[in-house]
């Protein structure tokens, strides 16, 4: 599916959302204030 991706955007959309487990509801509810970042990269914090 990443492969196919038209740009880095997709390919990073689809990988949230494969490696968060996320439906694409929950992802798209989130806001900015749902995402933390480290020096490790980001948390999500999903509100279901």
């Amino acid at each position: 599916m990443t492969k196919v991706a038209c740009n880095s955007r997709d390919r990073a959309f689809v990988l949230m959302l494969y490696k968060s487990g996320c439906g694409i509801g929950d992802f798209l509810s989130l806001k900015i204030t749902h995402i933390e970042f480290d020096e490790y990269g980001a948390l999500l914090y999903v509100m279901r």
